[in-house]
């Protein structure tokens, strides 16, 4: 009886042993990722906004590598709560990972 449990342990632990080799193996035909990020400003018109969103626009293409794409939208609000809110829904519906939003009126969010 002894013998036979030894034969059923070493049995089981073979099965757990390859069920973890496959289980660690990477997916090979993962294709490029894309990470979305949409920027939403309150204007066109403000200067050190148009440099913000350009600075971060830079960063983010040299955070890219041969396996991620970084693909960035924008729009503006126009000055208006209501044009900037549908932006938003559109990215949001779009797809976009990250949102970088720049209120028009930062008491009235939605």
């Amino acid at each position: 009886m002894n013998k036979r449990k030894k034969i059923v342990v070493c049995l089981i632990l073979g099965i757990i042993l390859v069920c973890n080799i496959c289980g660690c193996q990477s997916n090979k035909e993962e294709k490029n990722s894309i990470l979305r990020v949409g920027i939403v400003t309150y204007t066109q018109d403000d200067p050190f906004i148009n440099a913000l969103k350009e600075q971060l626009k830079e960063n983010l293409k040299t955070m890219e590598t041969k396996d991620m794409k970084i693909m960035i939208s924008e729009r503006n609000g126009d000055n208006d709560q209501g044009d900037q809110n549908e932006a938003v829904e559109e990215m949001i519906d779009a797809g976009c990972d990250i949102m970088c939003i720049n209120l028009v009126d930062r008491t009235e969010p939605y």
